[in-house]
């Protein structure tokens, strides 16, 4: 088991182990309070309780349109075409859309929570009928203090040698196989597909923006907008889960691929974003 565990962090280690090659735009990111992650999302299981802390839902007055992740203390990465939704509101520390405060076995969670929204900051390029530059920003009213059920997800910033990666995770409450969305928060593994296959598939010209994934029996679906596709590595001696993709668009029979815009194609837009609001702040105090 010991030979296992060290084998697995090795393998971790190519990815991370460059000394100054990356930094974290939140450094106190990606960990949780589960030790594991259980593997919406069409064909995935439920997630556990505390496994998905920087999970958002974004709304329209009532109605959960898509989802997102907390990257800052202020800030929810999404996608753009969320903003279409007008959305209001971002819920956090949300699991169970129908039970609050949320309960298992093991006793109750803090009670989620909603906060108004400050300014929706689309990429300037974003097309919606080609879903190009399908990334935006969700400036919170306020900032958020973190807790075991609500912390950022990890960015790398700078990095150089993160490579590609056989499969992720993608977590959200879109519809299900019961074409219902999902009650409870779901995750499911996709298989990372070259992108020739999605480029056939849906007649766009692929490039290093989108990554391609799916499965045979799990995929993303309507109501999973917005939210991550993530991976575990090990940075500064600690699991993390790391966000590379955002939910975009996939086939309308939810089974199959999906297209997920490449976050580490935009993170100097992503931090470039932040920089300039908070330096907006501090003149105007």
């Amino acid at each position: 088991m010991k030979g296992f565990i060290l084998g697995v962090a090795a393998l971790a280690c190519l990815f991370l182990c460059k000394e100054g090659s990356a930094r974290l735009l939140e450094p106190d990111c990606g960990t949780t309070r589960t030790w594991h992650r259980v593997k919406r999302v069409i064909g995935g299981q439920n997630a556990e309780m505390y496994a998905n802390p920087w999970m958002v839902l974004l709304f329209k007055d009532l109605e959960a349109k898509c989802g997102g992740t907390l990257i800052t203390s202020r800030f929810v990465l999404t996608a753009a075409q969320c903003f279409e939704y007008s959305i209001n509101k971002v819920r956090l520390g949300e699991y169970d859309r129908t039970t609050n405060p949320d309960c298992s076995s093991m006793g109750c969670k803090p009670p989620s929570f909603e906060i108004d929204i400050e300014r929706l900051i689309r990429h300037p390029s974003f097309d919606l009928e080609t879903m190009q530059n399908d990334i935006g920003l969700v400036k919170l009213a306020r900032n958020v203090i973190f807790s075991d059920h609500i912390r950022p997800i990890c960015l790398l910033v700078y990095q150089t040698a993160v490579r590609s990666f056989t499969s992720y995770e993608v977590t959200g409450w879109g519809k299900t196989k019961t074409n219902t969305n999902s009650e409870k928060l779901q995750t499911a593994t996709l298989i990372n597909m070259n992108r020739v296959i999605c480029e056939n598939m849906f007649g766009d010209h692929f490039n290093e923006s989108k990554i391609c994934a799916g499965g045979f029996n799990s995929d993303t679906c309507n109501g999973d907008s917005g939210g991550p596709l993530t991976a575990e590595l090990v940075y500064g001696q600690i699991w993390r889960i790391f966000q590379f993709g955002i939910t975009s668009y996939g086939l309308s029979s939810c089974d199959g691929l999906s297209v997920y815009t490449n976050v580490t194609h935009y993170i100097d837009w992503i931090e470039d974003t932040i920089l300039r609001d908070n330096v907006f702040r501090f003149n105007n105090k």
